[in-house]
């Protein structure tokens, strides 16, 4: 030990062949927890301690060796043979299947939650490879094993596990992955990932009736907003589904920018409703362009919402509205006000849900370009059922 000579020292200690051991990092455990005083117990027991196996205890009181008196020579003699206490070593894993390397030793694990190792106390390399559609998934770790009362240590391999849900309007387009084509639709994944740290690029392909392949735009992991990753494309179906009808996305606003003079006070209420189905999809995208048309370019609700939408955009936030209901209309000359009973539930990054029922007064007027919406007032506000 004083000499430093690792392979020296291991002569006289007995190691099982079936262990792990990382004979440099062993020889430092050993010489780090007190050699004097692990010395002067070895010297005790071969002194004459009576039995026949004994204990010898690191400075923290945990077990490291194990020695055994062996009669020689008709007993007039004895033998001492040092065993080295190994760990038990549980490694615990979220995907499957996966590979585990621990130190030289090497696994193969499939529908297990859980590996065990035995290793000798010391330092070792822990890596885990998981490979998905969207990549290989690599964890590694200097993993540090040092003796314990139960002679044993639990190991959790952190992979990533977002997932991310799919917004499209065609869910039958093929996904494609870095390029190459999974031969899987959207609708063939309930969520897209886990995913690797390197940003993994996707787009989606469908055919029309024309034969001519439809691309929407390309998207990484890190373009996803509310939890959500979208695969829009320039076109959409008609009202009969019918994919011949070949719509800009902004001409789904055009239907709700008639002038004033033109509107009754149903097809008020009905652009508010417009709105508000606009406007989830906003949040849940961090898309103001979604709701932009609606709003009258400057206003006081402009200026909100585009405020609130970058605020929450890409925090893992996400919005459900249930219930739109137009309460009451009223107009004086050229502008409506439209009251309304909405509600929806907010759910935070952590999954934790906060329902609201929420009364507001709309104000719409007619502008150059169409009725638009310039304030919005929240009257009454009712949070998991409390008023607040």
């Amino acid at each position: 030990m004083s000499s430093f000579e690792a392979d020296e020292f291991l002569n006289y200690v007995q190691l099982d062949k079936d262990v792990l051991i990382n004979k440099s990092e062993y020889f430092k455990y050993i010489h780090s927890e007190g050699w004097e005083e692990i010395r002067d117990q070895l010297e005790e027991i071969v002194e004459g301690k009576e039995g026949e196996s004994f204990k010898v205890k690191d400075s923290d009181g945990n077990e490291i060796f194990k020695v055994k008196k062996e009669p020689y020579l008709l007993g007039f003699y004895h033998t001492f043979e040092v065993y080295a206490i190994p760990q038990e070593i549980k490694v615990e894993t979220s995907l499957n299947p996966i590979t585990i390397e621990f130190g030289e030793e090497k696994r193969k694990i499939k529908g297990e939650k859980n590996v065990e190792f035995n290793a000798y106390p010391g330092k070792y390399q822990l890596v885990g490879s998981y490979t998905s559609t969207f990549g290989k998934i690599e964890y590694k770790e200097t993993v540090r094993i040092e003796p314990n009362k139960e002679q044993q240590s639990n190991i959790s391999m952190k992979f990533p596990e977002e997932v991310y849900t799919i917004d499209t309007q065609y869910p039958e387009a093929v996904l494609f992955i870095n390029g190459k084509s999974t031969g899987k639709s959207l609708n063939d994944f309930h969520t897209l990932g886990p995913f690797p740290e390197e940003e993994v690029w996707m787009y989606a392909e469908w055919t029309d009736e024309k034969g001519e392949v439809q691309r929407s735009e390309e998207v990484s992991q890190y373009y996803q907003y509310g939890g959500m990753l979208t695969f829009w494309f320039d076109t959409e179906p008609n009202e009969y589904g019918e994919e011949d009808a070949y719509l800009e996305k902004e001409t789904e606003t055009e239907k709700v920018t008639a002038g004033a003079e033109e509107f009754t006070d149903g097809q008020a209420g009905e652009y508010v409703i417009d709105f508000r189905e606009a406007y989830e999809t906003a949040l849940n995208t961090g898309d103001y362009s979604y709701i932009s048309n609606f709003l009258e370019k400057d206003s006081e609700a402009a200026d909100e919402l585009d405020d609130y939408i970058t605020e929450v955009k890409g925090k893992g936030f996400s919005f459900d509205f249930q219930t739109n209901e137009v309460v009451s209309v009223e107009r004086e000359e050229n502008t409506y006000y439209v009251q309304t009973n909405e509600k929806f539930t907010f759910i935070n990054q952590e999954g934790n849900e906060t329902q609201y029922v929420r009364v507001k007064n709309y104000t719409l007027v007619n502008t150059g370009d169409g009725m638009r919406i310039t304030k919005i007032d929240i009257s009454e506000t009712e949070r998991n059922g409390e008023e607040g």
